[in-house]
């Protein structure tokens, strides 16, 4: 195998994540009682090609008092059921690195850009548990 052959399969496995990704936040978010609102850049002619299950990944998960609660996830305004949820169960032993993917639907994501390309993402503890401390790195709206 030549040179150029092996460059070009690292390009793409190191790639294929890009790939999948149709929009992207970096930066730390904290989450307590109070709503967590990131906003994100979605590119609708790639949202519209995608075949199959899309699902926000929300990376480098970390705790400092864990909740005793999930968090409700809501795309565009924050009404009706939430779009997913989101545990911390488990993350304490990641030390920031843990990754949740919690899946959506196109028809989700569509409904609440409506006519505009930025996709509105609120997280909410669930009613009566207590929120903790806990933040995360990034979140990305993903092919799965």
């Amino acid at each position: 195998m030549t040179l150029l052959a092996l460059f070009a399969i690292a390009c793409s496995a190191a790639g294929s994540d890009d790939v999948r990704t149709l929009a992207i936040r970096e930066r730390r978010v904290a989450l307590g009682a109070e709503p967590a609102v990131v906003t994100m850049r979605v590119d609708r002619g790639r949202l519209r090609a995608s075949a199959g299950a899309l699902a926000l990944r929300i990376e480098g998960l970390a705790v400092s008092r864990r909740p005793d609660t999930v968090f409700e996830i809501y795309l565009g305004e924050r009404h009706g059921e939430p779009a997913g949820s989101l545990s911390f169960y488990g993350v304490e032993g990641e030390n920031g690195r843990a990754v949740r993917d919690v899946p959506v639907t196109i028809a989700a994501v569509e409904a609440a850009l409506g006519r505009g390309s930025s996709l509105r993402v609120i997280i909410v503890p669930a009613p009566g548990g207590q929120p903790g401390r806990s933040s995360f790195a990034s979140l990305r709206l993903i092919r799965q």
